[in-house]
């Protein structure tokens, strides 16, 4: 008796330490499954020119920016999976062909912005909005008429996880207005030249009329 009681207790210590155990690690879940750790996810997205809604890309069909235009971009983070991220460190790389204007904090030599999103929980969503614009009409390549720069941006948390996303854009160089002379010659010259006419039609009627 004293030894099938030592067995119950010896069992029922081991079973208790397994339980606290499993708690501690974190991979017990409600019903009895894993709990999955911290899973980040980003999305990168750029804004119409035309209808201000963000949205993935935009492809030589769609409206595209000009020179000097402000393109506005927005960056979604995403935690996944069942555990908080304590930090997710986001890092923007910027493309030819535009400047950086706000939002972040900007490394002017490696053209990279970074932001940061502490306490991300569970299925939780975190958004900023980075601000660039186009490089002037004399900054932009001579030799093209279009531009469509990809836009890359990598986000990574210190538990678990690292993803990208891109969104590509385009850029379309207007043509500066020239002003043409028309077809039929100088306006003003020939309005002077009907003024010479006049002239001399009234000194033919007045040397008519005196002679």
């Amino acid at each position: 008796m004293k030894k099938i009681l030592f067995s119950l207790i010896v069992f029922a210590s081991l079973f208790i330490l397994s339980i606290k155990t499993i708690l501690a690690s974190g991979t017990y879940g409600q019903y009895g499954g894993t709990t999955e750790p911290g899973k980040v996810v980003v999305d990168k997205l750029v804004r119409h020119p035309q209808t201000g809604v963000y949205v993935d890309n935009l492809g030589l069909s769609d409206p595209m920016y000009s020179a000097s235009a402000t393109v506005f971009f927005k960056i979604v983070v995403q935690n996944v999976g069942q555990s908080t991220l304590e930090k997710v460190t986001v890092v923007d790389y910027l493309p030819l062909y535009i400047q950086y204007v706000s939002g972040g904090n900007y490394n002017s030599a490696a053209r990279e912005v970074s932001f940061t999103f502490n306490d991300v929980a569970p299925n939780q969503k975190r958004s900023t909005v980075l601000q660039a614009k186009v490089y002037p009409l004399s900054q932009l390549p001579a030799e093209k008429t279009i531009l469509c720069p990809l836009n890359k941006v990598v986000a990574s948390s210190t538990q678990n996880g690292t993803d990208e996303d891109t969104a590509q854009f385009c850029l379309k160089k207007k043509p500066m207005v020239e002003k043409q002379v028309p077809q039929s010659g100088d306006p003003l010259g020939l309005l002077a030249a009907f003024g010479s006419l006049t002239t001399l039609f009234g000194g033919l009627k007045l040397k008519q009329k005196y002679s």
